[in-house]
């Protein structure tokens, strides 16, 4: 009777793990059948969310906060939706400096232009002066869309006549 309770058993779990693989097969086939657009923004939300539940509930709403003022005065919010590569080389400096925006990339692209020598203030509204939570909070969403980066400009570039771009 032993014999056939861990028969039963055995055969319980493998149809249930049976199952979960076809479910996970399932899942994988419908991602596969939509356009690669589709796909890249499913990942890129999942990357997000997972980002999102690792940072504690004051830090968002310091970010919120931060996001609902204006950019301060010499800032400009920058924007980026558009998937691709930001082209930006930053220092590791805490702020960082922008010591790199590559031709074509989608920094080069905003006008204004991201400038070299530009402070990156905070991303996505997580402030990046001396706190270096929030500095390794923030940094993972550089490679997330949209973005948001205040730059503070740089004062021997003549400061810009918007503050959002």
């Amino acid at each position: 009777a032993e014999d056939e309770e861990l028969k039963k058993r055995m055969r319980l779990q493998r149809e249930a793990e049976l199952a979960a693989f076809q479910a996970a097969e399932e899942a994988a086939k419908a991602l596969a059948n939509k356009p690669a657009e589709e796909r890249a923004a499913a990942i890129q939300r999942s990357k997000i969310q997972e980002l999102e539940d690792c940072i504690d509930q004051n830090k968002k709403d310091e970010a919120e906060a931060w996001l609902e003022k204006p950019p301060g005065k010499g800032c400009v919010r920058y924007t980026f939706k558009e998937e691709g590569t930001l082209g930006l080389r930053l220092s590791r400096d805490k702020p960082p400096w922008v010591l790199e925006v590559r031709d074509g990339s989608l920094a080069a692209k905003k006008a204004p232009r991201v400038p070299i020598a530009g402070v990156v203030m905070a991303v996505n509204g997580y402030d990046l002066g001396e706190d270096k939570l929030n500095q390794e909070i923030a940094i993972p969403f550089l490679k997330t869309r949209p973005v948001i980066l205040d730059i503070l400009w740089p004062a021997d570039q003549g400061t810009p006549t918007i503050n959002r771009a």
